[in-house]
């Protein structure tokens, strides 16, 4: 159960924190160009990848720190919920997006219309598929392993991916919705302790070897568990090399568990949430299922959030990231003097 706290935003290191991760990734991972925007749009959003141009756009919630639902967490005061350690995840599966989802959004969502399949289905299993491959990514120049890009073609990356994401040290397990049980698995990241954690959960909600239920009887903890296994267990580069090789399984999926439209749409928390729906908007389509409406014409650049800004004496504005405006400082001649510099350089004409 989430605790009702007051909706606050990360500090201003966290966020220096995340920017700085963001300045590595584009270093190795992503184009030189990419760019990293913060919004405040309460609890509504999460965060999303999209790409334009051929350079990558991240835009990150800054409130999306209020997701954070685990008891051991919410035991701690806000700010001490290793929120830059949260963020940083929230940011590397961003990053993972650009690295292996696919581009195709017009023809994703053009099969999801003749399917039927919630554009939010693709999102959870493509979830999935991206982290797995983001864990096994590793310098090809030490293990001799090829990654794969978003075409599903081999690369031989010379940087590192993460270990773990670690969702479940801060998100708790919803098993209301077969989505949200899946989305459970994929939080646990194939480790026995979180299986071990969840299976307990599941016992005392569902009862031995029950599940959610659907018109072809009971789809119990085994059956999500291989469900996860075949989407980013060992060798799912090989089943599923692109987003699109997704659609088959995520069609059989929707017939075992119909999506039901009057669902309410937010109640795939954690993770990504609805960043691949986001991205799919922000390219200008409108994501089946969805009632969201499209972005606009084409894929469009972010506009970014100017922080915390404040007028100088020439009437420019300065991006600060909260501290203090040094341009306000009074300084008197006597202190200038006496470390070297003439009065006269800080005169302008009118």
């Amino acid at each position: 159960m989430k605790s009702k706290m007051k909706i606050y935003s990360p500090r201003a290191s966290v966020i220096r924190g995340v920017e700085k991760q963001h300045t590595n990734r584009t270093l190795f991972d992503l184009d030189a160009g990419s760019t990293l925007t913060w919004k405040s749009d309460g609890t509504n959003s999460t965060a999303h990848w999209t790409i334009s141009g051929g350079r990558h756009h991240i835009v990150i919630n800054k409130e999306m720190v209020n997701l954070i639902d685990h008891p051991d967490m919410l035991a701690k005061i806000p700010h001490r919920r290793k929120e830059l350690q949260y963020l940083r995840s929230v940011h590397n599966h961003e990053v993972a997006h650009g690295l292996y989802t696919s581009r195709d959004f017009v023809g994703i969502n053009k099969i999801c219309k003749k399917f039927d399949i919630p554009f939010r289905d693709v999102n959870l299993f493509e979830d999935a598929r991206i982290e797995s491959l983001f864990r096994q990514r590793r310098p090809h120049k030490v293990s001799g392993k090829c990654d794969l890009d978003h075409l599903g073609n081999p690369t031989k990356p010379d940087t590192y991916g993460v270990r773990k994401f670690e969702w479940c040290k801060w998100e708790g397990f919803n098993l209301d919705t077969a989505r949200n049980c899946l989305l459970a698995f994929i939080k646990c990241e194939g480790t026995k302790k979180n299986h071990d954690m969840l299976h307990d959960i599941w016992m005392d909600k569902f009862g031995s070897g029950g599940g959610p239920t659907s018109t072809k009887g009971t789809y119990g903890f085994s059956n999500f568990l291989g469900l996860w296994r075949e989407i980013a267990g060992r060798g799912c580069d090989k089943r599923y090399p692109t987003t699109e090789s997704l659609l088959g399984l995520i069609r059989k999926f929707n017939k075992l568990f119909p999506h039901d439209p009057t669902e309410d749409e937010t109640n795939i928390n954690g993770i990504g949430g609805n960043d691949f729906v986001d991205s799919c908007t922000a390219s200008g389509e409108t994501p089946h299922g969805s009632s969201t409406a499209a972005g606009g014409e084409g894929e469009s650049e972010p506009e970014r959030e100017v922080k915390s800004t404040t007028e100088t004496v020439r009437g420019v504005v300065d991006e600060k990231y909260g501290g203090r405006d040094e341009s306000q400082d009074k300084v008197t001649k006597e202190t200038l003097v006496e470390n070297g510099l003439d009065p006269a350089y800080f005169a302008w004409e009118a």
